[in-house]
């Protein structure tokens, strides 16, 4: 669908009606991306591409937007609480002039959640997808920014990038205590023959990735890490129970897979992937992710036993397996 660019003066005149009126709650996720791959002068008119609750505007001049929240200095006091700086106030700003991708996508804003918010931008982000199988990478190059904006109110919103709370992971050390199973790793991995050594390398660079992701993203990359190195590629489980038992010394493949459940996360990433379902992830099963795959890794690599994965287990205030179940229960 063509828009006619006399219409180019609101952001209420680029949705359908139906999407602002009421306008009461009533919101519009923002996602802008640079268009590339042909010359601006190439570009000759307004576009508007219709999905279901999407709506993508390929679009050529300025875009207004609210400039990014930026949390520059936080810190842990002597109490263990995280301490948050007041960030410098946002201001409106303009983009340069150049060839732009715009997904906007309808959400009912509601006090106290988001997930109206994040549906749209789950709407938005499978768009985008669909639109680069069939068109590639440059019909949205590399994102701009994000934004909502409010149709009662009138104004944009922008947001920091997600802050994981530092106490929340292990304690770093930086002496010859921490750094030194490190350089023992390292050196074990490069005594292994080729194959496996790209092997362990291909785990450790989705197990990076997965550290810095969230929720479902982040459960599916710590798993593809886990199968990459302890199930010789394959989606059979005894060899990553036997790696397990061999750790804790158990007495079977039957005894790891029930003490550390991973019958049930290889359930759990089949009802991900083969299902679609897409429930929500507490992020202490990331951690029992992050540890399982540390204990592993250094199995692969020679490394005496940590038992890493033993402190979580032995934490009464959460119960991974009962967690698990009550995940793959619904739908």
């Amino acid at each position: 669908m063509q828009i006619p660019l006399k219409l180019f003066n609101r952001l209420e005149d680029l949705v359908p009606a139906d999407w602002r009126e009421p306008a009461q709650n009533r919101a519009l996720f923002i996602s802008a991306y640079e268009f590339q791959g042909i010359p601006s002068a190439e570009f000759l008119e307004y576009v508007a591409c219709d999905l279901k609750d999407v709506r993508v505007l390929f679009w050529k001049g300025e875009l207004s937007h609210r400039e990014e929240v930026r949390v520059t200095t936080f810190w842990i006091d002597a109490d263990g609480l995280l301490n948050v700086a007041d960030p410098n106030p946002t201001r409106v700003v303009k983009t340069p002039e150049s060839l732009y991708t715009i997904f906007l996508s309808p959400f009912t804003s509601t006090e106290g959640t988001n997930a109206g918010e994040l549906k749209a931008e789950e709407r938005i982000e499978v768009a985008r997808a669909l639109l680069g199988a069939f068109q590639g990478r440059n019909i949205a190059y590399v994102k701009v920014f994000e934004n909502t904006y409010s149709f009662e109110k009138g104004d944009l919103t922008s947001w920091s990038q997600p802050i994981p709370l530092p106490i929340s992971f292990p304690r770093p050390v930086i002496g010859n205590e921490g750094l030194t199973p490190t350089l023992e790793a390292e050196r074990g991995k490069w005594s292994l023959p080729a194959g496996e050594r790209n092997r362990v390398e291909l785990s450790l660079r989705w197990f990076g990735q997965a550290m810095y992701s969230y929720g479902v993203d982040a459960f599916l990359k710590y798993w593809f890490a886990i199968e990459t190195l302890g199930m010789q590629g394959s989606s059979n489980i005894r060899p990553l129970n036997e790696i397990l038992a061999a750790v804790y010394q158990l007495d079977s493949t039957t005894a790891a897979k029930e003490r550390f459940h991973t019958g049930l996360l290889s359930s759990l990433r089949s009802k991900i992937v083969h299902n679609g379902q897409l429930p929500a992830i507490d992020g202490r099963l990331l951690r029992f992710c992050e540890y399982l795959y540390h204990d592993v890794l250094r199995h692969k690599l020679g490394l005496h036993a940590e038992r890493r994965l033993e402190r979580l287990l032995n934490d009464a205030s959460f119960d991974h397996s009962a967690y698990l179940r009550t995940l793959l229960s619904v739908g």
